[in-house]
């Protein structure tokens, strides 16, 4: 309704207009409001006339409420506030902000395309001239029993059970479907991940959180193995585990090994392989280049071995050369002049060129992780573990639940960092925040990407506090995806090294060691490596005696610094994991 003022016998008086807008509202007018104005009947029935010439949707002209997302980005792109958005737009920016009203079913396809047109965003335009619409269910009711059909629906989707309307025959044989897996799941656990692994391996995102899935359920996943592994990840007997079965790692999800270079494995494992010359001696070395021997060391697959990664990578030149030289010999059924290469006393191949050096665990686990696409034999923020737990209010895999707009504060690797311009010239940073659950997209706003570009883009672990917001995909883009479901990515704030918050909010150093361990020897090279490290940190020692006591020691006149470098030191003078940080 509107003030105006109407001219009546020469003078101006008063009064209200009253405008009909909204799906249907036409209709409703004509039935309720039509009938008690006197002396407009010539009107009503133009009205009337107009109502029924024009053809009406059946579906709600309205886009449902989540589009305000969209609307959101599009806004953060140009750079704009809300405030200027309202100017620009000359629309009211209130319903759009936040989560926007509870009961708000949607926005009105005129005012999306009127704010398309001020943003410059073909997606909002689309979407405002799109031909689907959405309904509000009124009722359903019975109509018996008739032959249902797919219906294909050009350029959008597939077919009507994709999204739009669902038959009773999609209905049950999804519910089927679901029956079926949930039973495998519950009495056929480590095949049914096998097989689910073995469908999403090209989905690294995918089968990370599979396999910590996996993992969290007690079942054992190992890393691949050029004796044990065939193309797809399979089951076997866990020898430590009497009775219980564990999941080997595929061949064919290594990165860089072709389904030929797997053929000629799997032909040449008439018997186990004795180690990489071994390997390399009785394979069709036509079809196994460098590269894949690279893949299958980096990645894990002749650690049965016992060598070092480091010292089997750089013998696989050597390997090479001597299988291409027996394979010739064998096609020429020439052979050496005893019968034989070197001589018994000499000792294997391996024994004699191999180094005992190793990469760093970090070093590993990098090539680990390009050979793979994810680290299955570790984590650098395994060794964070407590760490996680003190600092962090979620995972990556927990941010599943998290609300929208809710401050989050979750540690892991940056990777995948990526840059680009808004069309207003400011940049804007995208990367993938992973964890030992799984990974997340970030969002990083120039700012704060010139604040902390050298920790975003080093391979540390970092704690990252920042925003949850959800991206949808809808469209085209949905579509290329498995679902249209909203994914939560977070907005950074800030980030710090997960060492330093560590450092800063670390009281004491704890070591607990066993009575062997505790010789007076090793507890002089402790006192040592701790004069090395001065900090702040209280340092104590617990000596335990299975099954009869526990002494805990203060040691006042030493303090520490609780850094990554004295935990590994003291972790490897007693040859296992036994400092903690408190």
């Amino acid at each position: 309704m509107r003030r105006k003022l109407f001219k009546y016998r020469g003078s101006e008086r008063p009064g209200w207009t009253v405008h009909v807008i909204g799906d249907g509202s036409s209709e409703r007018f004509l039935a309720r409001v039509a009938p008690h104005c006197i002396g407009r009947e010539v009107q009503v029935q133009q009205l009337r006339n107009y109502v029924a010439s024009v053809a009406r949707e059946t579906s709600k002209d309205t886009i449902p409420s989540e589009v305000r997302r969209w609307v959101a980005e599009a806004r953060r792109e140009r750079g704009w506030t809300w405030s200027e958005l309202e100017r620009k737009s000359g629309l009211c920016a209130r319903a759009l902000t936040g989560n926007g009203s509870a009961v708000k079913r949607g926005f009105r396809r005129s005012t999306i395309a009127q704010l398309a047109q001020t943003l410059e965003s073909k997606r909002l335009a689309e979407l405002a001239a799109s031909d689907i619409f959405w309904d509000r269910i009124v009722s359903v009711e019975p109509r018996g029993e008739q032959e249902t059909f797919d219906l294909t629906v050009e350029g959008d989707h597939n077919f009507v059970a994709d999204g739009l309307i669902v038959h009773n025959s999609h209905s049950a044989a999804y519910g089927l479907i679901t029956c079926q897996t949930a039973f495998l799941k519950a009495h056929h656990p480590v095949e049914f991940m096998a097989a689910l692994l073995t469908s999403e391996k090209d989905n690294t995102d995918k089968v990370v959180a599979h396999i910590a899935e996996a993992r969290a359920d007690g079942i054992t996943v190992l890393p691949p193995d050029v004796n044990e592994s065939d193309l797809a990840f399979g089951v076997g007997p866990d020898p430590k585990n009497p009775g219980r079965f564990l999941i080997r790692f595929g061949l064919g999800a290594i990165r860089g090994v072709g389904e030929n270079a797997i053929e000629a494995i799997l032909a040449a494992r008439n018997k186990p392989f004795a180690g990489l010359f071994d390997f390399c001696g009785g394979i069709d070395t036509r079809k196994i280049n460098k590269k894949v021997v690279e893949a299958l060391v980096t990645s894990g697959a002749f650690d049965f071995t016992g060598k070092p990664r480091k010292a089997l990578f750089e013998c696989i030149e050597a390997a090479l050369q001597q299988g291409a030289s027996a394979q010739k010999d064998r096609e020429s059924g020439q052979f050496g002049l005893f019968g034989g290469g070197a001589k018994a006393a000499d000792g294997p191949p391996e024994e004699r060129v191999f180094g005992k050096e190793e990469w760093s665990e970090r070093e590993r686990l990098a090539l680990e992780k390009q050979a793979l696409g994810f680290y299955i034999t570790g984590h650098p923020l395994a060794r964070y573990a407590e760490d996680v737990k003190r600092f962090a209010t979620h995972t990556c895999s927990s941010l599943a639940t998290a609300r929208g707009f809710e401050k989050v504060a979750v540690a892991g690797i940056v990777q995948g960092w990526r840059e680009r311009l808004t069309k207003t010239g400011k940049k804007i940073a995208f990367a993938m925040l992973e964890d030992l659950t799984g990974a997340r997209d970030l969002v990083i706003y120039e700012d704060i990407a010139q604040r902390y570009e050298s920790l975003l883009k080093g391979d540390e672990p970092v704690l990252v506090r920042g925003v949850v917001r959800m991206a949808e995909k809808f469209g085209n883009e949905a579509q290329q995806q498995d679902a249209a479901e909203p994914s939560p990515e977070i907005k950074v704030d800030e980030v710090s090294r997960l060492t330093d918050v560590r450092a800063a909010k670390a009281t004491r150093v704890e070591l607990k060691l066993s009575a062997e361990q505790a010789t007076s020897e090793k507890l002089a090279e402790l006192k040592s490596l701790f004069g090395k490290f001065p900090g702040s940190c209280a340092t104590s020692l617990s000596i335990v005696l299975p099954g009869a006591s526990e002494t805990k020691i203060a040691i006042k006149s030493l303090r520490v610094a609780p850094s990554d470098d004295l935990l590994a030191a003291v972790d490897r003078l007693f040859g296992g994991k036994v400092a903690q940080v408190r």
